[in-house]
């Protein structure tokens, strides 16, 4: 290795020890909920718009489902008086009937689709939320908010001492069994 390789490595893994020596965690871990927050609320607005769309696709189908009864009961008219120039304009408008229902009804189920993985995903980035601002309140840090999800996540220790105090408890648990057993 170089000198100045050497150097140039130590001069920054200086500087990146004394940033996260003055990041203050509660700071960070209220950036870290705003974002998340923030992402939730964009979130909401597409799943909102989405079902909007959802529910127009819908509305849009029903109306063409209207019309084309609406046109197969003219046809049939118009077949039954054998009123051919009548007929054959209707069947037409028939036929794209039938394009249009199939083309939206594909688009609403795609719409639908999306939805269904929108909203789960809204679901479950809303739980991660709702840990991490326990979890924060259970270590009585200050409501301060990162993808955000998953740093903030890093910034909360994952009960890190409840582990320790579990371990402790069923060495004393083991013990008990053990001398109920002399």
């Amino acid at each position: 290795m170089s000198l100045i390789y050497r150097l140039k490595r130590l001069v920054k893994s200086d500087l990146h020890a004394f940033v996260e020596g003055i990041e203050e965690k509660k700071w960070v871990l209220d950036q870290a909920i705003r974002d998340m927050e923030e992402e939730l609320d964009k979130l909401g607005k597409e799943l909102g718009a989405r079902r909007v769309q959802t529910e127009q696709l819908s509305e849009k189908i029903k109306t063409l489902e209207g019309s084309r009864r609406g046109l197969e009961t003219d046809v049939d008219f118009a077949m039954q008086e054998k009123r051919e120039e009548i007929a054959k304009p209707l069947i037409k408008k028939l036929l794209l009937n039938e394009q249009n229902l199939t083309c939206l009804r594909e688009d609403e189920k795609n719409s639908r689709r999306e939805l269904i993985a929108l909203e789960a995903d809204f679901q479950a980035k809303k739980e991660k939320y709702d840990e991490i601002c326990a979890r924060a309140e259970a270590l009585h840090l200050e409501r301060v908010n990162d993808d955000v999800f998953t740093s903030a996540g890093r910034l909360v220790p994952q009960d890190g001492c409840l582990e320790h105090q579990v371990e402790l408890e069923f060495l004393r648990r083991l013990q008990k069994v053990k001398g109920a057993e002399s």
